[in-house]
């Protein structure tokens, strides 16, 4: 087992036995709706943004106790409706910032009564109504009116909580996870507070997500892996392991999980690798996009920014290594692992094919595939028949991602299949697939009715009307899709402008929208309806 050192008040202290953290080390983040990431850095309290391709790009805040700057940052998530950013700091101050790091609103939910620890304790998530904190230095959690911050709520608890996480759509008995490190645990309770389960993680667990489905997500310190629980406490997934290399992690302090809609974003995993000094994008089967340093946002002589190494690359005992989209695992024998000039190098992980990273289904014909290349691979051969007719061939790529057109004939129900075969040191006649359902029809919505709602002045933005306090429109919806389900509807006060974004169902509940808001819904393969002005 790996041995830890509490970190008390200091962010940029030595978490793995032997090993300092580089001064760019992150160590929370989160992800907003179009895919940017937000990481916050141990060395100087500042939060870069990556975008969804993995390139670095801008920071803010900084040290500091003014509006738009943090002491050290405990916990940071993202409004999904406005792009907002949240970061709750070691004095348990709670902040609203602009995407941009502008400061929008400021509290403190509640005292310090203990000490601070960036990596153990504190965390914040952001729903529709409200925001949930958990305290970086007291043993409470708290509920609070997003448009005030006010309390609403507060669990008195018996440990130092760690990450936080709310889905109002868990439909499993719980709506809110909070992590409990010493205890090695996740605690899981009712939206009013009530307790509902235990669910024991057996590592040091510092972060935990809640999906719609009411899959428990939770980060292990000592094992260096991401736990995936089903609703009755069973492990069926476990991603990571020890090591430097793409896919593997060193103290996973913090991660986010992308939410269930259509797309490649669906279900990804956001992870702050602090002990390698990066951040990675995972695909929820494992499958790794980028693992990005910060660069060092401190200044010169701040620190090393060398990762930390020596960990093993022996991952944990129940690691899966099956790939997304149900592509083969068997991996090809007689692969050289001293690839020729110009080859591909050893692959991070199972070789194989995924269609739009493992999504069920797509709205066009054109998608992304990711292929895993064995070593020594020059180029590979993709097409839409097991026969390879009329295969394409395409140069290896360092980046594993390929443009394909997918076969157009017959009907849209039926699973369209991709065939893969390596051109290199490999043999050339071992075949890799992988399928996805192509779903290109619109869903429709049969009927939608409100009551209640406010009227909203002409020119107001959807942000103003939704922090106002006006009354919520009830939205009664009905809507059908024939081929992948409806997943989303999205409520505006016009089409054309600021939407809000729900899970499908035939009651919701929005503020902000008037009393006769616009509505379209949103299939599981991304195809959208007609907007549909709701009748009183």
């Amino acid at each position: 087992m790996k041995r830890h050192t509490l970190c008390l008040a200091l962010a940029a202290c030595v978490l793995a036995a032997g090993a300092a953290p580089a001064a760019a080390a992150p160590y929370s983040v989160a992800v907003g709706p179009d895919g940017t990431s937000y990481v916050a850095d141990s060395g100087s309290s500042l939060i870069t943004k990556i975008a969804p391709d993995g390139t670095v790009g801008p920071t803010f805040g900084g040290t500091g106790t003014t509006p738009g700057t943090f002491g050290v940052i405990t916990g940071i998530d993202v409004d999904k409706d406005t792009g907002h950013v949240w970061v709750l700091d070691g004095t348990n101050r709670l902040q609203e910032l602009s995407a941009a790091g502008a400061p929008l609103a400021l509290a403190t939910p509640t005292p310090c009564t203990g000490t601070t620890d960036a990596i153990y304790k504190g965390g914040v998530s952001v729903a529709d109504t409200s925001v949930y904190v958990a305290s970086s230095c007291s043993n409470v959690a708290v509920r609070l009116e997003k448009t005030n911050l006010t309390s609403l709520f507060t669990w008195n608890l018996d440990f130092a909580p760690g990450g936080i996480s709310y889905n109002q759509y868990a439909s499993a008995g719980y709506k809110v996870a909070i992590a409990d490190p010493v205890g090695k645990q996740v605690k899981l309770y009712k939206s009013n507070g009530n307790a509902v389960t235990t669910f024991p993680v057996g590592g040091t667990v510092t972060d935990v997500e809640l999906d719609d489905y009411g899959v428990v997500f939770a980060s292990d310190l000592d094992q260096d892996v991401i736990h995936f629980y089903g609703s009755d406490g069973s492990q069926f997934r476990q991603l990571g392991g020890t090591g430097s290399d793409p896919g593997k992690l060193n103290d996973p302090t913090d991660f986010d999980v992308f939410w269930q809609y259509g797309g490649e974003l669906q279900g990804n995993l956001f992870i702050a690798d602090f002990g390698n000094a990066r951040v990675q994008r995972w695909n929820s089967y494992g499958y790794t996009y980028w693992a990005k340093a910060l660069g060092d946002p401190v200044p010169p002589g701040g620190g090393t920014t060398t990762p930390p190494g020596g960990g093993t690359t022996t991952p944990p005992g129940g690691g899966t290594t099956t790939p997304p989209g149900g592509g083969t695992t068997t991996p090809p024998g007689g692969g050289t692992t001293d690839p020729p000039l110009g080859g591909s190098p050893d692959p991070t992980g199972p070789i194989g094919v995924s269609i739009a990273a493992g999504a069920s289904y797509v709205s066009s014909t054109t998608v992304n595939l990711n292929i895993t290349a064995p070593a020594g691979t020059t180029a590979v051969l993709v097409s839409n028949d097991g026969g390879f007719q009329n295969a394409v061939s395409k140069p290896w790529s360092a980046t594993n991602v390929y443009a394909h057109t997918l076969a157009t004939s017959g009907s849209e129900r039926l699973p369209k299949t991709v065939y893969v075969r390596f051109v290199g040191a490999f043999d050339a006649t071992k075949t890799f697939s992988d399928d996805v359902i192509l779903d290109q029809t619109a869903p429709t919505v049969r009927s939608v009715r409100a009551s209640g709602g406010t009227t909203v002045g002409r020119g107001t933005s959807l942000r103003a009307a939704r922090r106002s306090n006006t009354k919520a429109t009830t939205i009664r919806l009905k809507a059908s899709d024939a081929t992948s389900g409806v997943a989303f509807a999205e409520v505006a006060l016009k089409p054309g402008v600021s939407s809000v974004t729900r899970r499908f169902g035939p009651t919701l509940t929005v503020k902000g929208v008037g009393p006769r808001p616009y509505v379209r819904v949103v299939d599981d393969a991304g195809n959208k309806s007609k907007w549909v002005r709701a009748r009183r």
